[in-house]
Order: structure tokens, then sequence, then C-alpha cells
């Protein structure tokens, strides 16, 4: 086992090396278990299929949910404004049940 530093130098370009056992190792260049630990925590292009549909299945869910809850407070509104009416009806009735009651004499009792 022989370990021998290289530099090569151009115009433009200067490389620096390593030689070991007959095998030339560039500073940045990548091994096999280099590459074996980057493909064991990288994604491969199978899983980011699977994300990309489990991202479009949540956008459909997301989305059907926003529906709902838009529907949901469209309702309340709805009935917030009809309460508002009903009651506004009810005063008015018991306005005029009493001035009924007054013209014919009656005296109205709550039990």
């Amino acid at each position: 086992m022989q370990l021998v530093g290289i530099t090569q130098k151009s115009s433009n370009f200067d490389c620096s090396c390593t030689q070991f056992n007959n095998q030339l190792y560039l500073p940045y260049m990548l091994t096999n278990d280099d590459l074996d630990k980057l493909t064991s925590v990288l994604a491969s292009k199978h899983d980011v299929k699977e994300l990309r549909a489990d991202m479009a299945d949540l956008k459909e869910l997301v989305h059907a949910l926003i529906v709902s809850s838009d529907t949901l407070a469209n309702s309340i509104s709805n009935l917030t404004t009809e309460y508002a009416a009903i009651s506004n009806q009810l005063t008015r009735h018991e306005l005029w049940i009493k001035q009924i009651a007054e013209k014919v004499g009656l005296k109205l009792v709550a039990d």
C-alpha cells in the first residue's frame, strides 16, 4: 500500500489528487461507501412518486374540508339571519297581543 500525492497544473485547471493502490482519488470524488450512504438517506424515484401521490390525496382532502367548512359557515350565517327575523317577528306578535289585550280589557298573566 503506497500513498502518493500528485499535483497537476495547467493554464486554468489545478488538480490535486491522491494515488492509492494504483487507483487515482480526487479530493472531491465519492467512493462506493459514500454512494451507499447517500442512497440509504436520499429518496428514490419510487419514493418521490409515492410522495406525490400522497400529496395529491392530501390536497384533495384539504380541498374537501375547505368546501365543507365553507358550507357549514354559510349555513350558520343563514341560521343567524333567520333567527334575527324570527326574533323580530316574535317581538312584534307580543306587542300586538298586548295591544289587543288592552283594547279588549283582558289582563295577561304569565304562569
